[in-house]
């Protein structure tokens, strides 16, 4: 399952990165936070923003005046880089028989390792069915941390 939603983020980025705008251009940027938006020009973006406006060490103030208002500002759960969930609780439903017994290792294994801190959230587009957002970790205000992910 996780080798699909790696799969389609690929193909995501490479057919965004192919055509269009793909330095970031916050007059763009700024026009397009509606999270409806499927094919959000953000998303052309998000590496030149990766590699050239972002740094640890930022204020939250000079995010918001550099990416504008966030599409979510608040304490949330994250993993931290280092923590993947382990290949043996992966869900295999041709062969797991019981499911909900491994479902609930899973969420027991997330409450062990998430993480929580305030961050913001930017939209960027839509997958096939899932959306894809630049999040930011803060600590007291501070950028400490920051990627894209698939929700």
């Amino acid at each position: 399952m996780r080798f699909f939603k790696i799969f389609f983020i690929l193909i995501f980025i490479s057919l965004s990165s192919c055509n269009g705008q793909n330095k970031f251009d916050q007059e763009i940027w700024l026009k397009n936070n509606d999270i409806s938006i499927r094919e959000n020009p953000r998303f052309k973006m998000v590496n030149d923003i990766l590699e050239n406006h972002l740094r640890k060490g930022m204020s939250k103030s000079s995010i918001i005046e550099l990416l504008g208002k966030p599409n979510t500002d608040a304490l949330d759960y994250y993993l931290p880089n280092n923590k993947k969930l382990p290949d043996s609780l992966e869900i295999d439903y041709d062969y797991d028989k019981d499911v909900d017994k491994k479902i609930e290792l899973i969420s027991e294994w997330y409450k062990k390792n998430q993480k929580s801190a305030p961050m913001l959230k930017y939209h960027l587009g839509w997958t096939l069915i899932d959306t894809v957002s630049l999040e930011i970790i803060l600590n007291e205000g501070i950028v400490i941390d920051y990627w894209v992910k698939q929700n």
